[in-house]
Formats: C-alpha cells, structure tokens, sequence
C-alpha cells in the first residue's frame, strides 16, 4: 500500500507541476483586490508560497494589461497636461476605446499553478470575499 500512495504522490506532484489556472483578464482584474486580501492571511508555508507565485504572476499579466490600455487610450485620446488624464474630443474614439478594451479584457489567460482548495483558506472569511476568487479556488 506504500509503494501505491508514493506512485499516486508522485503522480500528483508531477501533474501540479504543469499545472495552469485559466482566467480572462477581466476575473483577474475583479479578483486582484480579494487576491490580495487572501495572501494576507495565515496560510501553511506551502499554500502561502503558491498563493504568492499565483499573485505575482497575476499581478505580471495585470501590468501588461494595463500597458495596453494606456497604448490605447494614446492612440485613441490626447493626453491633458494639466490633469494628466486623457480627453477623447470625438465620442465614436472613446466608444472604439471602449470596445477593444472590453475585447482584451476578454482575453483568457493562463497562470502558471494549482488552483486551491477551499478547505485551506483560513476563517473568517465570507462568501463574498472568495467570489471574486472562482477563477482560484476548487472545492
């Protein structure tokens, strides 16, 4: 019975290691305050340290969405100097805007590691604090 619980280990850990959390942009963008909020939390080393990769890597694929907006919204606005915000002079640009923004926000991501179980995550905790998360978390 060893030898069967160390090949199903082993098994696990060789599956984990290529494991992917797939996610649109936009749960990312939902999740990032409530991810934060969990990473806070006391969790086991391990779980922590996983929970930390995942964080850093959303937080990577953020910055990148974040970079294509600002291109957008050079591309399509002019930038006022004096409130450092960008002004679209022509609603059909801020509607173009909009729509390939809502278009890339759409885009699936992977993030590199295992989605975690529910069971880990520390009370007290609501519902409503791991919503945001769904993308993350298996029961």
């Amino acid at each position: 019975m060893s030898s069967v619980r160390s090949i199903e280990r082993a098994r696990d850990k060789k599956a984990a290691q290529g494991a992917t959390i797939r996610a649109t942009l936009e749960e990312l963008l939902i999740g990032q305050p409530a991810l934060r909020m969990l990473t806070t939390r006391p969790l086991p080393a391990r779980d922590a340290f996983k929970l930390s990769k995942i964080a850093k890597a959303v937080e990577r694929e953020l910055k990148s969405c974040d970079e294509t907006r600002l291109k957008l919204c050079q591309q399509y606005g002019e930038l006022n100097k004096e409130t450092n915000k960008y002004e679209f002079p022509d609603n059909s640009q801020r509607e173009a805007l909009d729509k390939e923004y809502s278009e890339l926000i759409q885009t699936e991501v992977e993030i590199p590691g295992e989605r975690l179980k529910v069971g880990i995550i520390p009370e007290p905790i609501s519902a409503g604090d791991l919503m945001p998360l769904h993308w993350l978390i298996e029961d």
